[in-house]
C-alpha cells in the first residue's frame, strides 16, 4: 500500500509516476556515471557474499520490512489481515466486502507458514501481517470464472516490505494450497532496487535504471536486504 503526505523513503514511489523533466543528457552526466558503475560494482561483491533466497531471508528474520518506522508504529494495534485457508474462507470473506472493496486490489502478504493473509487495499502491509516477517507481500484482486473463483490479478506491490518478484514461488504455493485458479507469474511485476549511491529505496518503471534521488546507476539485480554503505567505496 502506498500512504500519501508520507517524505523521504515513500517519495520515490510518487516520484517515479511523474514524468522526469530533466534531460536525460544532464541526468547521465560523466560524474554521475562514473560514481554509478563504482557503486554498482561494489553492489555486486556483496550480494555474491550475501546470496540467499527471499523466502530465505524472510524466514531467518523477525523484521524484513524496510518501510518507515512510523507507519509500523501506527498499525500497532490494526487487526492482522484474514488468514485464507481453503475456498470456504475465501469465499466467505469476499461476500463480506462491500462492492466498492471488491472492484479493487486487496493488500495481501504470505506468512512464513505459507498462508495467504488478505486485507482490504488500503491497509497497511505490515499490519495485515501482524508486524511480521513475510515469504511475499503485495496486491491481489479475485474474480469468478466458470463457476470458481480465480486471481484476477496479482503483485509484489509493496513499499512497506519491497520483496523481490522471486517471491512469486511463494504467492503461487499458497494460491495452490488455497485451492484458487491463478496466473502462472505476476500479472504485474514490480521491481525494487536499493541505490548504492544513496542507499535510498527506489521503484523501477519501464527499464529506466537511475536512481531519482542522487542519478546513480540502479544495481540490475534485487539487493533491498543488502546493507549498503552510502559511499559506495566503503
Amino acid at each position: 500500500m502506498i500512504s500519501g503526505g508520507i517524505p523521504g523513503f515513500m517519495a520515490v514511489f510518487w516520484a517515479m509516476q511523474v514524468p522526469n523533466e530533466q534531460p536525460h543528457s544532464r541526468r547521465r552526466s560523466e560524474t554521475r556515471a562514473s560514481a554509478g558503475r563504482a557503486g554498482l560494482r561494489h553492489a555486486r561483491q556483496l550480494t555474491s557474499r550475501r546470496s540467499a533466497s527471499w523466502a530465505s531471508l524472510a524466514a531467518d528474520s523477525a523484521e524484513r520490512r524496510v518501510g518507515p518506522a512510523d507507519i509500523k508504529a501506527g498499525v500497532a494495534d490494526a487487526p492482522a489481515g484474514t488468514a485464507l485457508t481453503d475456498l470456504e474462507a475465501l469465499a466467505g470473506w469476499l461476500a463480506a466486502r462491500p462492492p466498492d472493496e471488491r472492484a479493487e486490489p486487496f493488500t495481501y502478504v504470505v506468512i512464513p507458514d505459507g498462508v495467504l493473509r488478505v486485507a482490504p487495499r488500503r491497509s497497511e502491509h505490515v499490519a495485515c501481517a501482524a508486524g511480521a516477517a513475510v515469504l511475499a507481500a503485495g496486491e491481489i484482486g479475485f474474480e469468478r470464472r466458470a463457476g470458481r473463483w480465480c486471481v484476477a490479478s496479482v503483485s509484489n506491490q509493496s513499499t512497506g516490505y519491497c520483496p523481490d518478484v522471486a517471491c512469486w514461488s511463494a504467492v503461487a504455493g499458497a494460491l495452490d494450497r488455497l485451492g484458487v485458479g491463478r496466473p502462472a507469474a505476476f500479472t504485474s511485476e514490480v521491481p525494487f532496487r536499493r541505490c548504492v549511491g544513496c542507499g535510498e529505496v527506489n521503484l523501477v518503471r519501464d527499464g529506466e535504471g537511475f536512481c531519482v534521488f542522487c542519478d546513480a546507476e540502479l544495481p540490475s539485480a534485487w539487493n533491498i536486504s543488502t546493507q549498503i554503505s552510502p559511499d559506495p567505496l566503503v
